[in-house]
C-alpha cells in the first residue's frame, strides 16, 4: 500500500512541477548539513525525484534560516539541532528542476543521531558517507555545499 502512495505522490509531483515552479519561487528555504564521522544525514522526500536531499524546508514569514532548520528537523526527524551550533555554508538560488527558489544551507557537527521519520513528507532518513554522494544520488547544490562546509 505504501508503494502505491509513493507512486501517486511522485506522479503528482512531476505532473504539478510547473505549478510548483511558480509557488516555490516565492519562498525562501533553509537546509542543514548534519555531519558525523565522514557522513551527512540525508533524507528522501515523498514528492522528490528519489535522490538524497538535506533536511529542511520552507521558511515562514519573518523566520530566520536557523529557526526554520530547527523547526523543520523537529517536524521531519523528531529532533532539533541547537540554533547556536549552526554555521552558514552557502546561499543562492536552487537550479535543480528549474525551481529557482532562494535557499540557505547551514552545517553542524553532531553525534550520529537516529532520526525518527514521521509524517508522510519524508520516506527515508539515514547517514550517508560523503563518498556515496554523486550527481546521480543528490543535487549539484548539495554537493557544492558539502565542498564548502567547514566544521
Amino acid at each position: 500500500m505504501y508503494r502505491l502512495y509513493a507512486w501517486l505522490g511522485k506522479t503528482a509531483y512531476w505532473a504539478g512541477l510547473p505549478l510548483l515552479r511558480i509557488i516555490l519561487r516565492r519562498t525562501n528555504r533553509a537546509y542543514v548539513l548534519l555531519v558525523s564521522d565522514g557522513s551527512v544525514l540525508m533524507v528522501k522526500n515523498l514528492l522528490g525525484d528519489g535522490r538524497w536531499a538535506l533536511p529542511g524546508g520552507g521558511m515562514h514569514a519573518n523566520e530566520s534560516p536557523r529557526d526554520a532548520i530547527v523547526r523543520e528537523c523537529a517536524e521531519e526527524l523528531g529532533f532539533s539541532p541547537e540554533a547556536g551550533t549552526l554555521k552558514p555554508v552557502t546561499a543562492g538560488t536552487w537550479k535543480t528542476h528549474r525551481l529557482g527558489f532562494a535557499f540557505y544551507i547551514y552545517c553542524a557537527g553532531t553525534e550520529p543521531i537516529v532520526p525518527k521519520v514521521g509524517g508522510i513528507e519524508i520516506t527515508e532518513a539515514r547517514w550517508v558517507k560523503f563518498s556515496e554522494l554523486t550527481n546521480r544520488t543528490t543535487s549539484a547544490e548539495i554537493l557544492e555545499a558539502i565542498g564548502n562546509a567547514t566544521l
